[in-house]
């Protein structure tokens, strides 16, 4: 454990040193809160019940907020790390490392994703709280489960990034299966959209996907939507069941790497 934490530290430490493209980040995800605001209440509006998907005004506002605040923690799009790092070669080294390779670089995400909390997920909410009227928690125990929702939704995406960076191995290509990954997360997590706000029968089919787990679940968590006990233990079998994919991939990987001598 101590080696993790340490990892961990480590990487936290290795993004503080990216400050002006943090600033620039953060000035960013503000800016897009506000325009996706706007598209949001121009929307809620429009309706006739001044509802969507059974989001009312400050529960849209909270969804558009908190999906600035969490697009890096759950890093959302991109990481290509262990992708590049099998197309150099550098992957060799990695794997003689007498530490588990999975659990290396999910250590290494958590680090990663407790700077994002703190570089680019704080002042998104903060701002919105600031201009608009957004719903939150009214109990201890929601934000409790809302964290560790948060939790969960970083190793969930881990897991989907971990298993599309060693498909790599055999695609030998990275951008197609990037580019793949980033489109499916964008729809399926609710990144573009609510999942409430498809219709019924997609919604449902999004909320037993892996992708649902990593952005909209901690979400529903938040405003409150649907069971909270289900959407966590749904939430732990998809992380389970990630990790046991990218486990049994990186074994294939490691045979194939050593069959072709590498």
């Amino acid at each position: 454990m101590r080696l993790f934490w340490e990892l961990a530290r480590r990487e936290f430490r290795r993004y503080t040193t990216y400050r002006a493209a943090t600033a620039a980040g953060l000035f960013t995800n503000t800016v897009f809160g506000f325009l996706r605001g706007a598209v949001m209440i121009a929307a809620l509006r429009a309706s006739s019940q001044g509802s969507i998907g059974g989001y009312n005004m400050s529960e849209a506002m909270s969804y558009t907020w908190l999906t600035q605040s969490m697009l890096m923690v759950v890093a959302v799009w991109g990481w290509n790390d262990i992708a590049l790092r099998v197309l150099n070669g550098d992957i060799a080294t990695d794997l003689a490392r007498p530490v588990h390779f999975q659990m290396w670089w999910l250590a290494r995400d958590f680090g990663r994703a407790w700077y994002q909390v703190l570089a680019r997920g704080i002042v998104p909410v903060v701002t919105g709280l600031l201009v608009f009227d957004l719903a939150l928690p009214a109990s201890w125990w929601r934000w409790f489960a809302f964290a560790l929702s948060v939790v969960l939704a970083v190793a969930a995406s881990f897991g989907l990034r971990f298993v599309m960076n060693l498909l790599v191995f055999w695609t030998m290509d990275w951008r197609g299966l990037s580019s793949t990954h980033n489109a499916l997360m964008s729809v399926f997590s609710g990144m573009v959209l609510p999942v409430a706000f498809f219709p019924h029968w997609m919604a449902v089919s999004f909320r037993s996907l892996p992708w649902y787990q990593a952005l909209q679940a901690p979400i529903d968590v938040f405003l409150g939507k649907g069971s909270l006990v289900q959407v966590l233990m749904i939430q732990f079998v998809w992380v389970f069941a990630m990790l046991a994919v990218g486990q049994a991939l990186l074994v294939a990987a490691q045979r194939r790497l050593v069959v072709q001598g590498g």
